[in-house]
């Protein structure tokens, strides 16, 4: 949970570390916490997945034609999700590792 919070409180703010030149820390951290298995585009097609079973989103009747299409839209998602996952893996393996710097870990470089 807590790395979530992190993730969603710096893509909301669209923080940027200072002395990067510009660099996006949400999309470093986010890569990173890709790479060590933290948290994945699978997994937040897994709790997607769960919540709408567990909301019994597609039993959901009675609905106008705006909710019925975003729930039909809702319950794609989680497979669609996974598709892209599937293909940005396929790009970030063939990508060259690059190290950068985070100046919260005493700049301490890690490898995305």
């Amino acid at each position: 949970a807590g790395i979530t919070i992190c993730l969603r409180i710096m893509s909301a703010k669209g923080e940027h570390e200072q002395n990067t030149g510009g660099r996006n820390l949400f999309a470093d951290f986010s890569a990173i916490a890709e790479k060590t298995g933290t948290y994945t585009a699978w997994d937040y097609a897994d709790i997607m997945e769960f919540l709408i079973k567990k909301w019994d989103v597609p039993s959901r009747k009675g609905l106008k034609p705006e909710a019925e299409e975003a729930q039909q839209y809702l319950c794609k998602l989680p497979d669609r999700i996974r598709k892209l996952a599937e293909r940005s893996a396929g790009r970030k393996a063939k990508q060259p590792k690059k190290s950068v710097p985070f100046s919260w870990i005493y700049g301490r470089e890690l490898q995305i």
